[in-house]
């Protein structure tokens, strides 16, 4: 894992670059949001569920670590904060738990949801259908039924 978070991020108008993952850099534009450049080219932006894609690596971060990165991120980079703070946190885990075919990604995403419950219940038919996929781990199946219990 090539994960390395800026503190501070760098600025780079209308962009402020918050994490560096190899050759892509990670941040959000001022007002259109989280966004991602490779090789300092053009700069797509996550506003499609499926283009979260690119950010499963961040799911390897101990989330509470992640989201006080963010939390200093934003205080520090006040122009930005709003644009910080609006991580897409819950398009990710979606996504995640919709289209993998192992269980290691799904295992990471379920437990940034286990440190964050109050997405359970916008989450709760994903995980039900996950919770029934056979082609995942009985531990994270379990794992995600232990979860919509909890969200019910």
């Amino acid at each position: 894992m090539s994960i390395e978070l800026l503190q501070p991020g760098l600025l780079d108008s209308p962009y402020c670059w918050l994490i560096r993952d190899g050759n892509a850099k990670i941040g959000v534009h001022i007002h259109d949001g989280w966004c991602m450049q490779l090789d300092d080219r053009e700069v797509f932006f996550f506003a499609q569920p499926g283009s979260c894609i690119h950010l499963e690596p961040l799911l390897d971060l101990e989330h509470e670590l992640f989201f006080s990165f963010l939390r200093n991120s934003a205080f520090d980079n006040k122009a930005f904060s709003h644009k910080i703070l609006d991580f897409p946190k819950l398009q990710l885990i979606r996504l995640v738990l919709n289209t993998t075919f192992s269980d290691y990604w799904p295992v990471r995403a379920l437990a940034w949801l286990t440190a964050d419950k109050e997405l359970i219940p916008e989450l709760f038919a994903d995980l039900d259908k996950f919770s029934k996929n056979k082609a995942m781990g009985q531990s994270a199946r379990q794992l995600a039924k232990r979860l919509m219990r909890w969200g019910r």
